[in-house]
């Protein structure tokens, strides 16, 4: 009738990933991700390059804003207003602020550390990520520890 559950013992836990002896939950705690711990072949860590074209476009907008400057500079000699000295000096500020938040950018981005876990039917998947290499390090080392002990894992 019932089917009676066997108790869980639980290896690791924290916000993000709770792994037991039975399984391995990751994500929010309302709708995680599970994985059966039979079903799990391979665990490895693995590291997504930076993405820096966002601030490699701001650098061209920077640059491009600058490159103008030679084309407002009739305006100015010929048309020494209060106004297009603001518009001249704004337009200089704005490529200045444009470059320098793309250089920031581009300096600054860091490379995000993802668990993978390979599953018995032949699938990769991302289980969890993060920019914090130690950590991804450390929940990569305890899933394959805990697979290995309750799981198809073969030490490697």
């Amino acid at each position: 009738m019932f089917r009676q559950q066997e108790e869980e013992s639980i290896i690791y836990s924290d916000k993000r990933v709770r792994i037991t002896d039975k399984r391995i939950s990751v994500g929010s705690s309302g709708y995680p991700t599970r994985y059966r711990m039979s079903d799990i072949v391979f665990v490895s860590k693995s590291m997504r390059p930076p993405k820096r074209i966002t601030g490699i476009i701001v650098i061209i907008l920077g640059i491009a804003v600058l490159a103008t400057i030679p084309l407002w500079l009739p305006v100015i000699e010929t048309n020494i207003s209060s106004l297009s000295d603001i518009v001249f000096k704004s337009v200089i500020a704005l490529g200045v602020i444009a470059l320098a938040i793309g250089i920031w950018d581009v300096l600054t981005v860091k490379p995000a550390y993802t668990v993978m876990i390979s599953t018995r039917n032949g699938g990769v998947e991302e289980a969890l990520s993060s920019y914090n290499e130690a950590y991804i390090e450390r929940i990569a080392d305890v899933m394959k520890r805990a697979c290995v002990e309750h799981g198809n894992v073969q030490e490697r």
